[in-house]
């Protein structure tokens, strides 16, 4: 009944809270998602919404953004329990929870659409991925190239290279981020390779079928494991590059990781890939004094 009442409460919303409503939307241009079912998001939707229906919000939290930003939530009747339960006990910044039908009677027709409205997305791959790609990919790397996204986890940067125009192959120990990184590129239209392997148990590339073709281009994110480096020298293709970014020694005054297995030592990249070209070799910091490697690297 409480549902009930407060759905009511935004349909009587007058003409003027109704306008204020939409202005909030569009000159703030945040991100909206529409948490109804796929079918209804289909029937009719607003223009520059995501759908991410409300049963499916924990499979597919990667596609949110990071808690800095807010957004509004889109809903109906059955959908907005669910949703707010899922926001709430994550404590992220919705602005307002709107039922669909409030902005289906206040905005002109121009603001709606049907169909799959599957390039608009809020979510941001790694900057290090996304400026690697502006700088370097797009220079060294023809269109259609081979691209392998080691220890891809639920796949935003597997799925932004790929919508990029790259055959993307993500690599994953987990099953279940595979199927994450699966769902994110089904809805931007992307295919992407997903293939399940323990990166640190007598991995071979030449032993995967699925991974034995010599790749123009290997990323790495936020993953070490030093007795692969000397596999991804090998096996990128020559004239391919190399694009790594993870922990330093020094992140552990910061937080993790600790373990110093899994922290860079300055210049261990440089003297791994010696015989490379190395484009660019340097050390940046993230938001929370983390030292991070930007290393990226040409087989000559």
């Amino acid at each position: 009944m409480a549902s009930a009442n407060l759905w009511k409460s935004f349909l009587r919303l007058d003409m003027t809270d109704q306008l204020e409503l939409l202005s909030r939307i569009k000159s703030n241009h945040l991100p909206v998602y529409d948490c109804r079912s796929h079918s209804d998001f289909l029937a009719n939707h607003w223009r520059e919404s995501v759908n991410i229906p409300s049963n499916e919000l924990f499979e597919r939290m990667h596609e949110l953004p990071d808690k800095s930003q807010s957004f509004f939530v889109i809903v109906d009747d059955r959908s907005y329990s669910l949703a707010k339960i899922f926001f709430e006990e994550r404590n992220l910044p919705v602005e307002q929870y709107i039922h669909w039908e409030t902005l289906n009677v206040a905005t002109e027709n121009d603001w709606w659409a049907t169909g799959n409205a599957s390039n608009n997305y809020f979510w941001r791959p790694a900057p290090f991925v996304k400026d690697v790609c502006d700088l370097y990919f797009k220079k060294y790397l023809s269109p259609q190239s081979s691209i392998y996204d080691l220890a891809s986890g639920s796949g935003r940067d597997s799925v932004y290279l790929a919508m990029q125009g790259y055959r993307v192959t993500a690599v994953d120990y987990l099953q279940t981020a595979l199927q994450r990184c699966q769902r994110t590129a089904a809805y931007h239209n992307v295919a992407i390779d997903c293939v399940q392997a323990d990166l640190e148990k007598d991995f071979q590339f030449h032993t995967n079928e699925k991974l034995a073709e010599n790749p123009s281009a290997i990323m790495v994110c936020r993953y070490l494991h030093r007795p692969l480096l000397k596999q991804l020298k090998e096996h990128v293709t020559p004239g391919g590059l190399i694009a790594y970014h993870t922990f330093m020694e020094g992140s552990e005054k910061f937080g993790s990781p600790k373990n110093p297995n899994f922290l860079l030592k300055k210049g261990e990249l440089a003297e791994v890939f010696s015989e490379f070209n190395i484009l660019e070799d340097r050390t940046e910091s993230l938001n929370d004094g983390r030292p991070v490697s930007y290393f990226v690297a040409q087989k000559t």
